[in-house]
């Protein structure tokens, strides 16, 4: 409800200024496998490019993803003894335990789910003569700033998840607007 509000009457102002707004819904399918294609492509690739561009650095510096995991287990905050932050630990976990990028499900899902998005998301784009799809960047209200992260990351506070992946998942633009 935090959320709905917002959207309504943002398509609410594009209808008051001309703009046709047609309800669509992606198929279920869809819904169902974009987290694990997400994940099957994002999680080998941010370590393989992560390591790419450690090994520029400086001496001195962490030059893999491991030793930044490890670094990164040393670290506390020496104002208030924090350890590093959950969310960005369980992916650090989640990338070091993820496929080479010539794995096959890598590959798979590189070279044929990815496609399969795309061709999905331009036939609804052409079906229903769409410009543009507009949701909410998140499910639930930004937190304050000083607020602690919620334990388990922000996918357990908020319940679903976000539309946004789409973006990732297909090469179309994603523009997100405070």
């Amino acid at each position: 409800a935090d959320v709905d509000w917002v959207i309504e009457a943002s398509v609410a102002a594009m209808r008051a200024a001309g703009a046709t707004v047609v309800d669509v819904r992606y198929p279920k399918w869809l819904l169902d496998v974009k987290t694990e294609f997400y994940n099957a492509i994002r999680q080998p690739e941010f370590r393989a490019q992560i390591d790419d561009y450690l090994a520029t650095l400086k001496p001195g510096f962490p030059r893999t993803h491991a030793e930044l995991m490890k670094l990164s287990d040393t670290l506390t905050s020496p104002r208030d003894g924090h350890v590093p932050n959950e969310g960005r630990w369980t992916l650090f976990k989640a990338e070091a335990k993820s496929p080479p990028l010539t794995d096959y499900r890598y590959l798979s899902v590189r070279n044929y789910g990815l496609p399969l998005v795309r061709a999905t998301l331009e036939g609804l784009l052409a079906a229903e003569k769409l410009d543009a799809i507009v949701y909410p960047t998140s499910p639930r209200r930004p937190a304050k700033i000083t607020d602690d992260p919620p334990p388990g990351g922000a996918a357990a506070a908020g319940g679903a998840s976000s539309a946004t992946n789409f973006a990732n998942l297909s090469g179309f633009p994603d523009l997100i607007v405070p």
